[in-house]
């Protein structure tokens, strides 16, 4: 009696020393957060803050989950920056994987979830410092953090793991958003609206980091003082970014969209750079002075207030299978000014130097291209497609034509490997299969299939079947097939089975007049609308080099509507019409695809 009373008194004593509320030590635990106020008292019970539930999971050392289920967690205990998370930020010291409740919306319609914890605009929200913990957080907003140093939202040094998560309306000096000095993945992640005074607007990653961003926005960030770089992101480690936009950022240096800093890997896959501006020096889109590599992706309406509309790159640039358009530079180089440059498969058009020469691309090293598309660009001062000043250059079956101020600017010569054409003859092609002073017939900018925008060879293009073998891609631009005979630039012509129509005669009279216009209307209001030998009004067609739309929709809205009808009268009374990119032209010929 007297053995089994110690063993009693002995396990009660030790319940006392030790209680474990949460789960027993040693062992995986859930931690359900009850309420939204900030406390803590170091339990996590019926009565569990998210505070005390970062607590608990820190006094164990096997992977904890912690529930948070949907409101606002205001994080309001000041402090002197401990690092047991009893004040100020939330510090993560062990495995922990936090869960909020969903989101209301999509993220990247609002970013706004259903599970927001909100810094109060007096500290940084997650402190996850030690390098050896894994940690994974999901479906929750991270907004309105603050750091005195570096990360507005998390400041991270492990192996984190973002999912369905906005992080939005945080500042720091350097990472508004997130500063980065592990291994960081992001899955359908929003960064927006986070400001830096320094580098990395909404994320910088340091040298011993490793980026990984998937399916996410990056969005109307800034890096907002004097030589601040990255207002997207600032790179100085690994970085990769897969099916990604990244849009509406800016820096008051360079790199509005991305900074890539020496040292730096930066990797772009499927991705689209939109609408970033450097408001006072160079690089709309990225700045670069490490490693980029650009697959498959779109680089378009970027802005500089000095050079390289889109990109200047004082390092390494590889660019594959993508299309810059729309980018423009206050001085030199509308898209790229670079000092090694290596493009394949690839498109440059309408992008603007406004105060200098290179209005696609300026080379101040060595360049090669190989089945390019130059087109459409202009320069204040010439090389409206290519001015070049380097020491070598190597391009093979491209196209340079279309360009205002003179199709090339050439310092130095340019070593032609063959089957290139040239608009306007200023680019010095004279290599077997060349083709000076020729007009390549080239389509407008428009979706012509694959990922990124390309100009369509149009039938009886002399680029068609003319480029050498030896130096054709397998596939152009598109990931279409280019088989034995090559065609030059970036696009690979392919004879398509159709009806040849013309753009507004709905119903196949002979032109575009006010009967179409009529039937339009009809159509509109529920009527019938006989369209003879013509494709039935309001049916989706394939037209050749163009984007598929309804027919009758000539203005490519999306939809047969009124807009339609009125278009269709001021063509027929002689007046301008106005269309988008990428649709055909009132009263132009088009194929219509039937197989």
């Amino acid at each position: 009696m007297l053995a089994r009373s110690l063993v009693t008194v002995a396990v009660l004593a030790l319940c006392v020393i030790a209680p474990l509320p949460a789960g027993p030590a040693g062992a995986s635990q859930a931690l359900n957060v009850t309420k939204t106020a900030d406390a803590a008292d170091g339990v996590c019970d019926a009565d569990c803050s998210l505070r005390e539930a970062v607590i608990a999971a820190n006094a164990n050392p096997d992977t904890n989950t912690i529930n948070v289920p949907s409101g606002t967690y205001v994080l309001t205990i000041p402090g002197d920056h401990e690092e047991e998370a009893a004040q100020d930020d939330l510090d993560l010291n062990e495995d922990v994987t936090i869960v909020g409740a969903g989101t209301d919306t999509p993220l990247g319609a609002s970013g706004v979830g259903a599970t927001i914890i909100d810094g109060n605009d007096q500290t940084r929200i997650f402190d996850v410092v030690p390098e050896d913990i894994v940690v994974a957080m999901s479906n929750m907003t991270l907004r309105n953090g603050l750091s005195p140093t570096v990360g507005g939202a998390i400041d991270n040094h492990a192996e984190l793991t973002l999912t369905d998560v906005a992080i939005t309306g945080n500042d720091a000096p350097i990472g508004g958003g997130i500063s980065n000095r592990g291994d960081l993945t992001l899955e359908r992640v929003t960064i927006s609206g986070n400001t830096a005074m320094g580098n990395g607007g909404g994320i910088r990653n340091e040298a011993t980091g490793t980026l990984t961003v998937r399916d996410s926005t990056i969005s109307e960030n800034s890096a907002a003082e004097a030589f601040a770089e990255g207002g997207g992101i600032a790179n100085a480690g690994a970085a990769m970014l897969d099916g990604v936009l990244v849009e509406d950022n800016e820096s008051e240096d360079s790199g509005g969209g991305i900074q890539n800093a020496f040292g730096g890997q930066l990797t772009v896959l499927n991705s689209v750079i939109d609408s970033n501006e450097s408001l006072t020096s160079a690089s709309g889109a990225i700045q670069n002075n490490g490693e980029v590599t650009i697959f498959d992706s779109m680089v378009s309406n970027n802005t500089s207030a000095n050079e390289g509309g889109a990109m200047r790159s004082n390092g390494s640039l590889t660019i594959e299978d993508s299309t810059f358009s729309g980018n423009t530079a206050g001085t030199r180089a509308g898209a790229v000014l670079a000092a090694y440059l290596q493009v394949k498969n690839s498109t440059f058009s309408g992008n603007a130097a406004m105060d200098g020469d290179g209005g696609g691309i300026q080379i101040d090293g060595a360049l090669a291209l190989q089945n390019v598309t130059i087109t459409g660009n202009s320069a204040s001062s010439g090389g409206g497609g290519l001015a070049f000043e380097g020491a070598v250059a190597a391009i093979a079956n491209t196209i340079i034509a279309g360009n205002v101020g003179d199709d090339c600017q050439i310092g130095d010569p340019l070593t032609s490997l063959g089957y290139n054409l040239d608009g306007d003859g200023t680019c010095g092609f004279a290599a077997g299969g060349d083709l000076p002073n020729t007009d390549p017939q080239l389509g407008p900018l428009a979706d012509n299939g694959g990922p990124t925008l390309t100009h369509a060879l149009l039938a009886g293009s002399p680029a068609i079947d003319a480029a050498g073998q030896a130096n054709c891609p397998e596939e152009d631009q598109r990931g279409v097939l280019r088989g034995i005979d090559c065609d030059i630039g970036a696009f690979e012509y392919v004879a398509l089975a159709g009806d040849q129509r013309t753009w507004g005669d709905d119903n196949c009279s002979g032109a575009p007049d006010p009967v179409d216009s009529l039937l339009t209307l009809r159509f509109d209001g529920g009527l019938s609308a006989d369209t003879g030998e013509c494709p039935p009004m309001g049916d989706v067609v394939e037209v050749a080099n163009a984007s598929p739309h309804p027919w009758g929709d000539v203005d490519c809205s999306g939809a047969v509507n009124p807009v339609d009808s009125l278009k269709l009268l001021r063509f027929d009374a002689g007046l301008s019409v106005a269309q988008p990119v990428g649709c055909p032209e009132m009263g132009a010929d088009v194929l219509v695809v039937t197989g």
